[in-house]
């Protein structure tokens, strides 16, 4: 992610990250860099190592069509994600 970029959580486990400029290829790379830098890392809870998974999708404001309403942008993007399950 670049410093401009926007990394938010909007509900239980949901997060979105907002970077201005990226096409959805340049979108995709993004998320395949973040899947794997979580599945590469090892987590810690009370003693018990553990390693988790993330879905992600990908949602170009040029292709909502409603001039990137961000629930839209939101809801194409975890489209987007259950694909990748």
């Amino acid at each position: 992610m670049r410093g401009e970029d926007l990394f938010a959580r909007v509900s239980g486990c949901k997060f979105v990250v907002l970077a201005r400029g990226l096409s959805l290829r340049r979108g995709s790379k993004l998320t395949e860099r973040i899947r794997k830098l979580v599945a590469d890392r090892a987590f810690e809870e009370n003693g018990v190592s553990f390693q988790v998974s993330v879905s992600c999708g990908v949602a170009e404001l040029a292709e909502t069509g409603r001039n990137g309403a961000g629930a839209h942008l939101v809801a194409l993007a975890a489209a987007g994600a259950k694909e990748a399950i």
